[in-house]
Order: C-alpha cells, then sequence, then structure tokens
C-alpha cells in the first residue's frame, strides 16, 4: 500500500505540473524549457517509484511463500492471499495502474491539464519510452529462476494503456499532419498531378512520423496502422486523379502510328509513377521497422500498389490485345508441304533463314511500345528495380510466350521446312519480347517451359 502510494503522489506531482499547483498552468515566457525538464524529472521519480515499489512487494512475496505459522505450519502467503484470490505482486500492480490512470486522466484534461497535457501530447514516444524502460527494469531484476517475476509481459499493455488519453491525441495529431501533407501531394483532382517535390515531401513526413516511434515496438505498430490510414488516402485520392474513358484503351502500334501514347495516357503513367514512387520509399523502409508497424503497413502497401497498377493496366491490356492479334496470324501462314498446284506455280514457303511476317509485325509493335509507352516510366520498367511497370512487362512477356506455345501446337499439318520455320520463329519471338517487353533470363521458370516445351511442338 505505502508503495502504491508514492506511486500515486510522483505521478500526481507530475500531473499537476513542475511548480505542484494544480489547475490550468502554464510556463511564464522563457520558462518553458526548464518546466519541460522538471516535468520529465517527475515522471522519471514516478517510474522509478513504480519500480521500487512493486520490486519491494516481489520480494516480500518471496518471503512469505517460504514461511510457514510454527504452530498451523499454514504459510504466510496462503493466509494473506487465500486461494483464488490474486498475489501481492498482483494487487499491489492493479492499484497502481488505478492510481496512475487516474493521474493521467486528470491531466489529460483541458481544464487542469495545461502545460503538462501539452507536453505530453507532443511528447508521447518519451512517455512511452519512460514507462517501457521502467518495466523492463522490473522484469529484469525479478528474474530468478524458478521464481515467476514480478509483472508478466502481458502486463506492459496495461501499463501503457494508463496513458491512453495521450495516445489518442498524439495519434490524431500524427494523422492530421499527414492527411494535411497527403492532401497538398494529391489533391484528388482531375486537373493537376503532384509535383515531385510534393511527392517527396510526402514521403518524408510519413518517414519522420515512423521513425518518432524510437524502440518502442508498441508505439511503433500504431504509428504503423495511423501511417496505413494516410497511405490509404493516398489510393483514395489517386484514383479520383486517375484518367479513364476510351481514350486509355486506344493503342495505336503500328508502323507508321506516329502519334504516341495520348494525353490520358501520359498522365495515368505518370501518376503511376508517383504512386510507386510513394510505395517503393515505404517498401524500403520496412526491413528496419518492428514487426508489429511492418505487419501494420503491408496491407495499405498492397492496396497503394493495387492503385497504382490499376491506372495504367488498361493501357498494358489494349497493348496485349494488339500483340496476341499478332501471334494469331501464324494461322494464315502455310506451315505444311507445298500442294502440287502451289509447285507447278514455282511457289515455295519462305527460305528458313527468314523470320516470318507474324514475327517481324509483332516485333515492329513491341518497339514502338517501348519507345512510345514504356519508356514514359519513372523508374523505366527493369528486373534490376522492382516496379509496377517492370510487373505488368513481365506478365505480358510470359502471357506472349505461352501464347505461342500453345497455338503452336495446334499447327498441321506441318512440314519438315515448316519445323525449321517454327523453330527460327521462337528464336526471334523470344529476341523481340526480351528486348522489347521484359528480359527472358529474369523470367525464370517461364522462359525454361517454353524451351523444354519445343520438341512437344512437332509430332514424332
Amino acid at each position: 500500500a505505502a508503495g502504491s502510494t508514492a506511486a500515486g503522489t510522483a505521478a500526481g506531482s507530475a500531473s499537476s505540473g513542475p511548480g505542484g499547483a494544480r489547475g490550468l498552468v502554464m510556463p511564464a515566457p522563457g520558462a518553458a524549457g526548464s518546466w519541460q525538464d522538471k516535468l520529465w524529472q517527475a515522471l522519471r521519480s514516478a517510474c522509478d517509484c513504480l519500480a521500487n515499489g512493486t520490486l519491494a512487494v516481489w520480494h516480500l512475496q518471496r518471503v512469505v511463500a517460504k514461511k510457514r505459522d510454527p504452530l498451523s505450519h499454514i504459510l504466510f502467503l496462503d493466509v494473506l492471499c487465500p486461494q483464488g484470490q490474486q498475489l501481492l505482486t498482483e494487487k499491489f500492480w492493479s492499484a497502481c495502474l488505478r492510481v496512475i490512470s487516474d493521474a493521467f486522466a486528470a491531466a489529460a484534461r483541458p481544464s487542469k491539464g495545461g502545460f503538462v497535457r501539452d507536453a505530453l501530447m507532443a511528447s508521447y514516444s518519451k512517455l512511452v519510452s519512460l514507462l517501457e524502460t521502467g518495466f523492463a527494469r522490473i522484469q529484469t531484476e525479478s528474474r530468478i529462476k524458478g521464481v515467476p517475476p514480478a509483472a508478466s509481459p502481458e502486463q506492459l499493455s496495461s501499463l501503457l494503456d494508463t496513458s491512453a488519453p495521450f495516445r489518442d491525441a498524439y495519434l490524431a495529431a500524427a494523422l492530421g499532419r499527414m492527411q494535411d501533407v497527403v492532401s497538398a501531394a494529391f489533391p484528388g483532382s482531375s486537373r493537376v498531378l503532384p509535383s515531385p517535390a510534393d511527392v517527396q515531401k510526402c514521403i518524408g513526413v510519413l518517414h519522420d512520423e515512423l521513425k518518432s516511434a524510437g524502440n518502442s515496438g508498441h508505439l511503433a505498430g500504431l504509428l504503423g496502422s495511423t501511417v496505413g490510414k494516410a497511405l490509404r488516402l493516398i489510393a483514395e485520392k489517386a484514383e479520383y486523379m486517375t484518367s479513364a474513358g476510351p481514350e486509355l484503351r486506344q493503342v495505336s502500334l503500328g508502323p507508321s502510328s506516329g502519334g504516341g501514347a495520348s494525353a490520358a495516357q501520359l498522365r495515368n503513367i505518370a501518376l503511376c509513377s508517383q504512386l510507386q514512387e510513394v510505395h517503393r520509399s515505404m517498401l524500403s523502409l520496412l526491413p528496419r521497422l518492428p514487426a508489429p508497424a511492418a505487419a501494420a503497413l503491408q496491407g495499405p502497401l498492397d492496396a497503394l500498389e493495387g492503385c497504382a497498377i490499376d491506372t495504367v493496366s488498361p493501357i498494358f491490356k489494349s497493348a496485349l490485345e494488339v500483340f496476341e492479334s499478332h501471334v494469331l496470324a501464324m494461322h494464315q501462314q502455310q506451315w505444311g508441304p507445298t500442294s502440287q498446284s502451289a509447285a507447278a506455280s514455282g511457289s515455295a514457303m519462305l527460305p528458313v533463314t527468314d523470320t516470318s511476317s507474324y514475327v517481324n509485325d509483332l516485333a515492329n509493335a513491341l518497339a514502338v511500345f517501348r519507345s512510345e509507352y514504356m519508356s514514359k516510366f519513372i523508374p523505366a520498367p527493369s528486373p534490376t528495380v522492382p516496379s509496377v511497370g517492370s510487373s505488368l512487362a513481365e506478365r505480358a512477356a510470359a502471357r506472349l510466350l505461352m501464347l505461342w506455345v500453345r497455338h503452336a501446337c495446334l499447327l498441321r499439318p506441318l512440314g519438315e521446312q515448316g519445323k525449321l520455320q517454327l523453330a527460327k520463329d521462337l528464336g526471334e519471338l523470344q529476341l523481340v519480347i526480351g528486348q522489347g517487353l521484359y528480359p527472358l533470363d529474369a523470367m525464370g521458370p517461364v522462359n525454361r517451359w517454353v524451351v523444354v516445351s519445343y520438341p512437344c511442338l512437332t509430332p514424332f
């Protein structure tokens, strides 16, 4: 009881202000620094008092757990804590949490907190560090083999929950700061795209909020959830800024198209590049964050990546339809032995040294798509830099290769010259897809599957 009262007195002195005056108190001009020092000194004293009291009760509990009444031989601990009731450390801990929670609740009231309330809201991460440090000391000094510790790890969350008023205010302020910078960078208007400076400022604020948690896994998890809300807001704003309509799906890849990407397509590519820059920077930060923060950010980052993919997927889908039409043109070519009439007229199949016309048309379309569309992504799609453009280009390349294999299996009758022509086409197809869409050696299983499938394309 004495330890509980001491802890409550120390916490109460922190909530009453450095001078001990109760009510709304604010420092005189120029005195805020000294008031801050006194406030944090009082809170450190409160944490030390909590640790000392808890350890004293724990030592008392260890003693009474060994001593027996000389006449009845009943353990003193059984007398103090009958079966089914809390142990001494549990009673003391519950009383301390009650006192500390009341003190923090009083300090958080706008009518009474004043300087203390504002200081603890602004520096909540420091308060969490003090509480976690005091709790770690309790666990460290009561760690004895075969003896329950003075406080179990699960009780840390109960201790941190006593500061819930300041925690909620701190997280609300952090969310407000992030919402302001997100709204400035991504206004949600269909007229203006974010500037690179605005995007970098937004990324910087998100990083700073995550880093403010320090080494606290508990606070990092809470801030991770808050930053996740900001990331989802970015995705929501980007949806309103995305161009839509038939213009987005019109892709001209002919040799004489000359028009290139339309204004709507260029806008969506630029927006996609900005979204993937936010995604890339946050994703690179995940390995350095505590596990709770990384887990809280994974879902919002997936949503942001999905939004970036949605902005440009219609472009890739329309381009893929053009590529597939060129591949399907293989069925219009002569693959079997030449007929007697064709032989009489002197016509013959193309020499094996030449590539089929459908492959040449596909190569031209891929070259136009790379120069007019893929080159506009920042960074340009490449297997060395993971990005939305790289992911979509890899899917398109895999789709074309598998489509070619499936339709090549249907080519019948297939003469000897047709088999040689098919082998020539496959080699050229792999070359143009690797140069125009995605390097095949970076695709792994898909490219190996195409290579090993070739012997199955021709009948024995």
